[in-house]
């Protein structure tokens, strides 16, 4: 999964020809990461691998405007992490932490867009790429 994800964003942003969707998305994937390992750290005391929040950073980094400002970088993942962290029953989250995220900005801003896989031209490209072709099963006449 985060290969695809790491494909989709490295892809969309040079088929794009914008270097700056690539950097500011890996930004949005640190500082994710960075939020959910120090409060992971402060409440339990234990660093982890942290593969759930490599999903999430992507996924916000690929739904969202594809050149937020600096503030929108910084904002969205401290919504998730504030999500992940403390909107909970028990041990389960109430709402996926990106989706949270990408809700609450949407009041403030416009915040999603996604850019990364809405283009039609380099997405039929990949699909006739990764789709093997089948033996038609019905013949036309």
């Amino acid at each position: 999964m985060i290969a695809y994800l790491v494909f989709l964003l490295v892809f969309s942003s040079v088929f794009l020809g914008h270097s700056d969707y690539l950097w500011r998305g890996l930004l949005i994937i640190c500082f994710y990461t960075a939020f959910d390992l120090l409060l992971t750290f402060a409440k339990s005391r234990t660093w982890y691998l942290p593969l759930s929040s490599w999903v999430s950073g992507f996924i916000l980094a690929l739904i969202t405007v594809p050149a937020p400002p600096f503030a929108l970088i910084i904002a969205l993942p401290a919504l998730a992490v504030f999500s992940k962290h403390w909107l909970r029953i028990g041990t389960r989250h109430i709402f996926n932490p990106a989706a949270f995220a990408v809700g609450i900005a949407s009041i403030f801003t416009p915040a999603v867009s996604w850019w990364a896989v809405s283009w039609a031209a380099s997405n039929a490209i990949l699909m006739a790429v990764l789709i093997p072709k089948y033996p038609q099963i019905v013949p036309i006449p």
